[in-house]
């Protein structure tokens, strides 16, 4: 799942063979959604990035309802999964930084066919609480 805005000639065809598929930021995007929860539901793996997008350099920002919207709907598990390093990449001269990547135990989320807005909230922050706690730099 990648912001529809990647999806370009240039990266369009690439991304969609790597399996994704994209979503409309900013906008309550259902069908994307659907898809994701109908891949999970199929037993496919989604990675997903709870802020939506990249973690500013001082900390978390509030996580986004989608993901437990999308989790809810397909009653998914969720491995917590946090990324330590990677900004490196970005920095200019390009080299390959050291990249910790830490697991927390999988979250078992309720299926829900009509998930609630207080419930996509709840959920999406039990998964970025799992998320946080895994920072142990």
């Amino acid at each position: 799942m990648a912001k529809s805005e990647l999806f370009t000639r240039r990266w369009g065809r690439w991304l969609a063979r790597a399996g994704a598929f994209p979503v409309r930021r900013g906008v309550w995007d259902q069908d994307a959604f659907d898809t994701a929860a109908g891949l999970l539901a199929d037993g496919k793996v989604l990675v997903m990035f709870w802020e939506g997008g990249l973690s500013p350099a001082d900390g978390y920002r509030a996580p986004k309802p989608g993901i437990g919207h999308i989790a809810q709907l397909a009653g998914a598990t969720v491995l917590p999964c946090h990324l330590e390093g990677t900004r490196k990449l970005r920095k200019r001269p390009w080299s390959w930084p050291k990249i910790v990547v830490t697991y927390g135990p999988p979250l078992h989320i309720e299926h829900d066919p009509e998930p609630t807005r207080e419930g996509n909230a709840a959920v999406a922050r039990r998964i970025a609480d799992a998320v946080i706690d895994l920072n142990v730099s």
